[in-house]
């Protein structure tokens, strides 16, 4: 992935947040410019970042990135992000791409623990972290309001 590529994902992310209720950020939240997704991109393709994304017939269905935290203490985590196109989904396009970012981070041997966040409601998700290798480590009890409700969102993370 390029920072060109920047216009595919801002599209991809908005597809995905349109009426979905399994992730944290809700579409009128994300609220990125292009120059703004190119410059997260730009930062992301810089180690140990990493921005990688799956394709089908010329059209991004699917991203993951990887950002380091930023304080000095935590510099050795990662935090990771992917998404896939709805009509995408449940064909490995995920496991995949989050097992490629796993593999790449850990041959730059910058990062040694990658976390991740899952809402409990989304059991592709937590498939997805399961199938790479990733443990639960804990739950934030209702810390997310979907519709109403009160959801938990689950904490995991994979050592390198």
């Amino acid at each position: 992935m390029t920072v060109n590529d920047a216009a595919s994902v801002l599209t991809l992310v908005k597809l995905i947040l349109t009426n979905c209720d399994t992730t944290l950020v809700t579409l009128d939240e994300f609220d990125y410019s292009l120059r703004e997704e190119r410059r997260f991109l730009s930062d992301n393709l810089r180690n140990p970042a990493l921005a990688l994304g799956a394709w089908a017939e010329g059209v991004l269905v699917g991203v993951c990135f990887v950002s380091p935290k930023k304080l000095r203490r935590q510099a050795h985590v990662g935090e990771i992000h992917y998404s896939v196109h709805p009509q995408h989904r449940r064909l490995g396009i995920g496991t995949r791409l989050v097992m490629k970012a796993v593999s790449a981070v850990r041959s730059e041997r910058i990062l040694r623990r990658l976390e991740a966040y899952a809402l409990s409601n989304n059991e592709d998700s937590i498939k997805i972290l399961l199938k790479a290798g990733f443990h639960l480590e804990g739950t934030l009890r209702g810390s997310v309001a979907v519709g109403g409700k009160w959801i938990d969102q689950f904490i995991f993370a994979k050592r390198l």
